[in-house]
C-alpha cells in the first residue's frame, strides 16, 4: 500500500505463499521466493511451486505475500504482508501488501 511504501527495506525478500482456505498452520501448498523486488511485481504461482512433490494444487486458497526483512520465511516484526482469496486459474489477482507485523 502507499501508506507502507516508504517502509519497504532495500534488502527485503518477497515471499508469495498459497494455503488451502481455512488452513492456518503447517507448510503452505506452494511458495515463491523473490530476493530482488521491484513493485508492482507480476507473479504466477502454481503446481510447479508446491512445497511437497505430488501435492494437489486445487480448491479455494488464500494467497499471502510478505516482504521479509531478514530473508527468513517466518513472519517477524517489521515485515509487511497482505492476503487475498483466490483459486487455481484465477488471473489478474491483486495482492496488496497493507499490513505491518508488530
Amino acid at each position: 500500500s502507499e501508506a507502507l511504501q516508504s517502509k519497504i527495506p532495500e534488502n527485503g525478500t518477497l515471499f508469495i505463499f498459497a494455503r488451502s482456505e481455512g488452513v492456518k498452520r503447517g507448510p503452505p501448498l506452494a511458495v515463491k521466493r523473490i530476493p530482488d523486488i521491484h513493485f508492482p511485481y507480476e507473479f504466477v504461482l502454481g503446481a510447479e511451486n508446491t512445497m511437497v512433490p505430488g501435492t494437489v494444487f486445487d480448491g479455494p486458497m488464500v494467497l499471502a505475500a510478505r516482504i521479509d526483512i531478514d530473508g527468513d520465511a517466518r513472519a517477524g516484526s517489521g515485515d509487511i504482508e497482505g492476503f487475498v482469496s483466490a483459486k487455481p486459474g484465477d488471473r489478474n489477482v491483486a495482492l496488496l501488501l497493507n499490513h505491518m507485523t508488530p
